[in-house]
């Protein structure tokens, strides 16, 4: 078996004010230990700055963005209901 090629994804996505309480939603994603990907996320001039690191091939890096939107989607629902809460 051939040795899997290095893919680096760098997103910058800018959520406004939801930016920075996104990016501790996915603090958790961040924690889990899996050899031959990386991921890594911070908040930069108010955009979500995520970085993934895969040597585990192309599907794996596309389920793991799947999964990140997937993660940040469901998030940033519960944020803006939350949000929503809070004004009335």
């Amino acid at each position: 078996m051939s040795a899997q090629p290095l893919v680096r994804v760098k997103l910058k996505l800018d959520f406004g004010g939801l930016s920075a309480p996104l990016g501790k939603a996915l603090k958790p994603d961040e924690a889990f230990d899996l050899r031959g990907l990386r991921l890594g996320s911070h908040v930069e001039e108010g955009r979500l700055v995520i970085d993934i690191e895969c040597s585990r091939g192309i599907q794996s890096t596309i389920e793991t963005l799947d999964d990140l939107f997937t993660a940040i989607s469901v998030a940033e629902g519960i944020l803006e209901l939350g949000l929503k809460d809070v004004a009335k």
